[in-house]
C-alpha cells in the first residue's frame, strides 16, 4: 500500500467517533431480487499505518457480506462498485475505493442468492473509511414434478445436493441457495429418473417420462408370436397385445409383477427388473396340430399317435388334440412309410429341440404344433434262421449292412421255416410248443448290435406252417379226410388257419419279439398249405371250418387283423408277405389258399409281395419269358398293385441265379415305383458285396 492510501487511512481513522452525526448518507437503490436488503454505512476504525502529512483524496468503502437468514459470513461473494471489483475474504469483507462526492451503485452478488443491488451517497469530501452491511437473501426457486400428462406426483422424491426436499399434495417444493449448474433430480417408482440443471431462472418443471417396457409374449412350445394376450402389472394396467405378440406397458414400477394370461395356455408371471424390453413365453395347457409328411407337408392319415403308451385319436386329416399339456408324458407317433418319433411332451418342451416338432403350417388356435415325419426307405436283405448260430457269419452279413452305402435293413428269422422260435420265452403260450431255442448269437446281442449301428430290424415270423406246434398241440393240426395229420412235401405239419388257438400262439411270439426291441414284425407262409403230392390232396384237406373261398380269405384276413390290434399299441409296424401273383390275380381269387391283397393289405402297414422274376411263368404279366425280364416283372407288378391298394407295397427283390445288372434293373424298377424301400431275399445268406458296396466313382 503506498503512502498516500496509509496517510489517508490514518487520517479516517483519527477523524471519525461514534458519536459524530451520520455523514454519510446511504440511499438503497431498487433490489434486483432481494425482498428486505439491509445496509449499513458507517465510519469504522480499521488498524492502518501512522497517518501522512497529506490526506488521501479517496475515501474507501468496507463491504461485509452475511446470509440474511443466517447471518453467516459469505465468504467468496463478488462486489462491485462503479468500475471497482472485488470479492469477500474468509471474514466476509471486501474494501474498495471510491471518490468522494455524489452516489454511487454497490453491487453484490453470491450463488445461490438473489443479487443485492443499493446506493451509498459519499457527499462528505475527504477520506474516510465507510462501512456498509449486506445481507443477501437466499434465492427462491419453485418447481413442480409431473408425468407426461402435467399431472402433479407427489410421491415423487427430489434432491438436490444429496438433501431430500419436501413436496405437498401438488408436488410442489422450493429450493433455497441453488447455485447456477446445480442438479437436482426427481425420481418416481414407475417412471425415469428425471435430472434438471439450475440455469438461474426462479421457477424448475420436472415433467417425469413414464417407464416403458416392451413385452413380447411368445408361444413356449413353438415361440409362436400370440395376439390379444391381456398382459397386466400389478393387476392395475392392462395392455393387449398386437398380432406380433407385442405390447408397450407404461409406467411400470420397477419390481412390478407382469402377468400373461390367454385361453388353452398356463398364466405366467414375471417380476420387471427394469429392462426395457422381456419376453413371456406362455407354456400350452393343450394342443393341436397335424401330423404331416415332412418333405410334402400332407396331413398323414394313416398314423398312430400315442400319449404314455394309450392310443390318440388322429382324425381323418392328421389332426390330433392333446387335452393335458401341464404334465409331463411321452409322445410316441409311428406312420409307415415314414421314421417314428418319441417326444417327451410337458410345460417346458421346446419345437426347436425335436425335428419332428414345428410350428402349425396353418394353425386354426393356438397353441398348434405340426408333427412332421421324415420319409423312411427300408433296403434290406436276408438272415436265415440258421446263421444266428454261425456268429462269424451272422456279424459279417451286420457289417455288411453297416458298410454299405445302400442298405439300412436287416430281416432276420425269429420264428423260421421249419417253426423254430430264436428266443426263449417266459409266455405260457409261447412255451407251450417246446419250440423254443437258444441261439448262439443271442437275439438281445443282435439287435444290440443292430442299434448301435442304426440298422433297421425285421423279424420274420412263418406263421402256419409249423411242425413244432402240432408236435405239442396236434388238435391244431390241418388233417387228411382219415383224420392223419398232414404233411407237405418238406415234411412239414400244417396249423388250422381257422383257429384261434393257431393265432393266439403267433401274436404272443410276435408281442414277445416286439418287446425285444424288432422295429417291424413280417408274417410269412400267411396262407392255407398249397404244395402235396397232388392239387386232389390239397382240396380234400380237412379244417374246422369247411375250406371254400369265404372261409379261407375269413381266416386270414382274421388273423391279421387281430395281429394288427396286437401290434398297434407297440412301437412296433407289422408287414406282411404274400406271392408277387397276388398282385396281378383276379382281385377275387385268392389263389386256394385263402391269399387276397384286398384281404390284408388294410391290416398292415406294408405289404411285401415276392416279385422274383424266377417264379413267373411264361404268359404271367404278359412277358413271353419273365425270367428274362427282371425289370418288368417289378415294374409290371408293383404297377398292379399300386391301381389295387393305398397299403405302402415293398417289394421283395431276387438275389440269386442273376448277375449284378439283372440285380440293379430289379432294384432300379422298384425305386421309380416307390420310395419306401425293397428287400433282397438269398435263401443261405450269400450276398454280392461289390453290388452293395461299389467301388469308389461308381455310382451305388
Amino acid at each position: 500500500m503506498n503512502r498516500r492510501i496509509l496517510l489517508a487511512l490514518t487520517v479516517v481513522l483519527g477523524l471519525v467517533t461514534v458519536s459524530t452525526p451520520a455523514w454519510v448518507s446511504f440511499v438503497p437503490g431498487p433490489s434486483v431480487v432481494a425482498e428486505k436488503p439491509t445496509v449499513t454505512a458507517e465510519p469504522t476504525r480499521p488498524s492502518l499505518p501512522s497517518p501522512a502529512a497529506d490526506p488521501p483524496s479517496l475515501p474507501y468503502l468496507l463491504v461485509t457480506v452475511r446470509d440474511a437468514d443466517t447471518e453467516q459470513l459469505l465468504p467468496g461473494a463478488d462486489v462491485r462498485i462503479g468500475e471497482q471489483e472485488g470479492s469477500t475474504d474468509e471474514l466476509g469483507q471486501c474494501v474498495l475505493g471510491v471518490r468522494s462526492g455524489g452516489t454511487h451503485t454497490v453491487v453484490v452478488w453470491y450463488p445461490g442468492y438473489d443479487r443485492w443491488q443499493g446506493q451509498v451517497d459519499i457527499t462528505r469530501p475527504g477520506s474516510e473509511m465507510l462501512a456498509v452491511n449486506v445481507s443477501l437473501e437466499p434465492n427462491t426457486v419453485r418447481g413442480q414434478v409431473v408425468n407426461s400428462r402435467r399431472r402433479p406426483l407427489p410421491d415423487a422424491t427430489v434432491t438436490l445436493n444429496q438433501r431430500h426436499l419436501p413436496l405437498d399434495g401438488e408436488a410442489r417444493f422450493v429450493l433455497r441457495r441453488v447455485k447456477v449448474g446445480d442438479v437436482v433430480t426427481a425420481e418416481h417408482p414407475g417412471y425415469l429418473l428425471h435430472q434438471a440443471t439450475f440455469d438461474g431462472y426462479p421457477t424448475l418443471y420436472l415433467p417425469l417420462e413414464p417407464v416403458s417396457v416392451a413385452v413380447s409374449v411368445n408361444d413356449a412350445l413353438t415361440g409362436q408370436a400370440i395376439a390379444d394376450v391381456p398382459v397386466c402389472a400389478d393387476d392395475d394396467l392392462c395392455q393387449l397385445t398386437d398380432k406380433l405378440g407385442n405390447v408397450i406397458l407404461s409406467p411400470v414400477v420397477h419390481g412390478a409383477s407382469l402377468t400373461a394370461s390367454r385361453q388353452r395356455y398356463q398364466t405366467k408371471q414375471v417380476t420387471y427388473q427394469g429392462k426395457d424390453a422381456l419376453t413371456i413365453e406362455l407354456a400350452p395347457r393343450e394342443l393341436v396340430g397335424v401330423i404331416r409328411d415332412e418333405e410334402s407337408g400332407q396331413p398323414l392319415t394313416n398314423t398312430l399317435l400315442f400319449v404314455n403308451g394309450q392310443l390318440t385319436p388322429v382324425d381323418e386329416d392328421g389332426r390330433y388334440h392333446l387335452p393335458d399339456l401341464t404334465q409331463v408324458y411321452t409322445l410316441f407317433v409311428k406312420s409307415p412309410g415314414h421314421r417314428r418319433v418319441t417326444i417327451p411332451m410337458g410345460p417346458r418342451t421346446k419345437t426347436s429341440r425335436y425335428r419332428a416338432l414345428d410350428p402349425c403350417q396353418e394353425p386354426r388356435q393356438l397353441p398348434c404344433a405340426d408333427i412332421n415325419l421324415a420319409r423312411f426307405a427300408v433296403r434290406g436283405i436276408y438272415i436265415n434262421f440258421g446263421l444266428l448260430w454261425n456268429k462269424g457269419k451272422l456279424l459279417s452279413l451286420i457289417d455288411l449292412v453297416d458298410r454299405s452305402p445302400i442298405l439300412n435293413a436287416i430281416v432276420l428269422d425269429i420264428k423260421g421255416d421249419f417253426g423254430y422260435i430264436a428266443f426263449e420265452s417266459s409266455d405260457p403260450i409261447v412255451a407251450s410248443s417246446d419250440a423254443m431255442t437258444s441261439p448262439r448269437v443271442p437275439l438281445t446281442e443282435f439287435l444290440r448290435i443292430c442299434r448301435e449301428k442304426r440298422i433297421y430290424t425285421i423279424g420274420r415270423v412263418v406263421v402256419f406252417k409249423d411242425s413244432p406246434l402240432i408236435k405239442a398241440r396236434p388238435e391244431l393240426a390241418v388233417r387228411h379226410p382219415n383224420g392223419a395229420i398232414f404233411y407237405d412235401r418238406e415234411g412239414m405239419a400244417w396249423a388250422d388257419p381257422t383257429l384261434e388257438e393257431v393265432w393266439e400262439y403267433n401274436i404272443a411270439i410276435t408281442k414277445e419279439a416286439i418287446r425285444l426291441g424288432f422295429d417291424e414284425i413280417q408274417y410269412d407262409y400267411l396262407r392255407y398249405p398249397s404244395d402235396s403230392t397232388s392239387l386232389a390232396v390239397v382240396r380234400a384237406l380237412v379244417y374246422s371250418v369247411p375250406s371254400t373261398r369265404e372261409s379261407r380269405t375269413a381266416a386270414i384276413e382274421g388273423f391279421v387283423a387281430a395281429a394288427k390290434a396286437a401290434v398297434d399299441p407297440t412301437p412296433a409296424f407289422l408287414s406282411a408277405d404274400l406271392f408277387g401273383y397276388a398282385l396281378s390275380v383276379d382281385p377275387e381269387h385268392d389263389m386256394r389258399i385263402g391269399q387276397r391283397l384286398k384281404d390284408l393289405a388294410p391290416h398292415v402297414d406294408y405289404i411285401c409281395p415276392m416279385v422274383y422274376p424266377s417264379t413267373f411263368i411264361p404268359g404271367n404279366l404278359g412277358l413271353m419269358s419273365p425270367s428274362d425280364s427282371p425289370y418288368e416283372v417289378v415294374a409290371i407288378s408293383m404297377e398292379y398293385g399300386h391301381a389295387r391298394t393305398s397299403t405302402l407295397i415293398r417289394p421283395w427283390l431276387q438275389h440269386y441265379w442273376y448277375d449284378r445288372y439283372e440285380f440293379a434293373e430289379q432294384r432300379r424298377a422298384a425305386e421309380e415305383a416307390t420310395d419306401i424301400g425293397w428287400c433282397f431275399w438269398n435263401a443261405g445268406g450269400r450276398y454280392d458285396e461289390l453290388f452293395f458296396i461299389p467301388p469308389r466313382g461308381i455310382e451305388p
